[in-house]
């Protein structure tokens, strides 16, 4: 199916003219509105003059959307998993689409890895991330659930990978696996 895309960049107007008709929205809200497509590098689109937004409201809501538009399960450039779509807005700001000061709040709100990512360890074991390091957004709790050799764990173990007193090496994260696949049950996991 084609996406439209002028037809798409009209819902910034219309969503303005419906704000405009309740007196009880502030212009800041319609300002937000107006400005959460446009990007600080001058990309996207906008209904204000020069395309860039000018508050930190704007940014921060299209920065929301953007995030909202990677992840989201059936959009038009299908979607990312969370770790992935994390590390494209963070590449996005570098280069100068947002704020990095934004990103990197919303990547310690977050954390590199959000809790529900599936990721396989440098051990070969399969595990989801249950709970943030903030100390070490890189090395977040995770619930290990299937072994380096396969083998489904009936009790899976929680293991801190920012401290590592019980092993002699390093445990990281290796590669972010998809969390659709129909062998991880999450429910399970999280039960």
């Amino acid at each position: 199916i084609g996406i439209d895309y002028s037809l798409l960049q009209q819902h910034v107007d219309m969503g303005v003219a419906l704000i405009n008709k309740h007196s009880e929205f502030s212009q800041d809200i319609v300002q937000m509105v107006q400005e959460h497509h446009a990007y600080l590098d001058g990309s996207g689109y906008s209904t204000i003059l020069g395309g860039k937004p000018v508050s930190d409201s704007g940014i921060l809501l299209g920065l929301t959307d953007y995030v909202d538009e990677l992840l989201a399960v059936g959009n038009a450039g299908g979607s990312f998993p969370v770790a992935l779509g994390i590390r494209r807005v963070y590449q996005e700001a570098q280069k100068g689409k947002f704020p990095t000061r934004f990103v990197e709040a919303m990547i310690r709100v977050l954390g590199v890895y959000p809790v529900g990512t599936v990721v396989q360890l440098s051990t070969g074991e399969d595990a989801v991330v249950v709970k943030q390091n903030p100390e070490m957004s890189v090395r977040p709790h995770v619930k290990i659930f299937r072994t380096s050799t396969g083998e489904i764990l009936k009790n899976p173990e929680v293991r801190n990978l920012g401290t590592h007193s019980e092993l002699k090496y390093e445990v990281r994260i290796t590669k972010v696996l998809d969390s659709v696949d129909p062998s991880i049950n999450l429910r399970e996991i999280f039960s």
